[in-house]
């Protein structure tokens, strides 16, 4: 098992959340757990994202109820998972300089 106190550098905010993402690409609940809870744990308002990757996660172990306790902890807390939209194959893309 990988936790916080075996790892030789201090890590922070960027490699928990890396670490949750291959976690969850590879379908890995242990680690995908483990990640979280250190994401959560150092930016608590700071990352929708890791708390969607985190439900996602859920969501493919088949896992609803953690799931849901997942986005209600969430829905607590404020925190919106900011929407996706997409310019490809739209007749009026935005003008960027």
């Amino acid at each position: 098992m990988i936790s916080s106190e075996v790892i030789p550098v201090r890590s922070n905010s960027d490699v928990w959340p890396a670490l949750l993402g291959a976690a969850t690409l590879h379908g890995d609940m242990d680690m995908a757990n483990i990640a979280s809870r250190e994401v959560f744990e150092l930016s608590r308002k700071g990352r929708p994202g890791a708390y969607m990757a985190f439900s996602y996660t859920l969501a493919a172990a088949e896992k609803w109820d953690d799931m849901h306790d997942v986005r209600e902890m969430m829905k607590q807390q404020g925190m919106l998972k900011d929407t996706a939209c997409s310019w490809v194959g739209s007749e009026n893309p935005p003008l960027v300089d």
